[in-house]
């Protein structure tokens, strides 16, 4: 049976327990998210351990979040033979057949970095997110416009968006509804 039990924080304790009701199969806190009405959490794919925010509902089916994954993570650069941060970088590639507006998606794990309204890439295109878009525009003789990242003159920003590990780690870049686009573990080999 399940057990629901609302508090005065808008959250629930929903619990799954055997049909004695003495013992808890399992359990979850649900706190009901207004940018994510209409669309469910869920353990994706079925009985994985995490649950994602914004799934498809599916009452009596296998769970499924719709996600675009038409832009990917092409290249990374995390270690600049001069060991100057301002050379890192991440590509974007748009490998589908329509234009993708990456307003509201955002980078976690490694760079933290909410991508601006308004950005939009291309089919067939690429897109660089930097820590120094200026730099990096100048250094490789690409348009303003191909690079995007956090304002030079905002202390802040630069230090949320943080540097990428020079012995790896992991860079994901979700939608706006928090689900994961892509994800790709990065390390030193050899």
């Amino acid at each position: 049976g399940l057990n629901f039990a609302p508090d005065n924080d808008g959250k629930t304790f929903i619990a799954l327990v055997n049909g004695a009701g003495d013992r808890v199969i399992d359990a979850r806190i649900f706190e009901p998210r207004p940018t994510h009405l209409g669309e469910s959490e869920a353990r994706v794919p079925d009985g994985d351990a995490l649950f994602q925010d914004a799934a498809d509902p599916t009452p009596g089916a296998a769970n499924k979040v719709t996600v675009n994954q038409d832009v990917v993570l092409s290249e990374i650069m995390y270690h600049p033979l001069d060991d100057d941060s301002r050379g890192e970088y991440l590509e974007l590639y748009n490998r589908g057949a329509q234009p993708v507006d990456l307003g509201g998606w955002s980078f976690s794990d490694g760079i933290s970095f909410d991508v601006p309204d308004g950005t939009v890439i291309a089919p067939d295109a690429y897109l660089v997110v930097a820590r120094d878009p200026a730099y990096i525009s100048a250094t490789y003789g690409l348009a303003a416009g191909r690079v995007i990242g956090p304002a030079a003159d905002d202390a802040t920003a630069l230090a949320s968006f943080g540097t990428l590990a020079d012995s790896g780690e992991r860079v994901t870049l979700s939608d706006p509804r928090g689900n994961v686009a892509d994800t790709v573990r990065y390390f030193d080999g050899g």
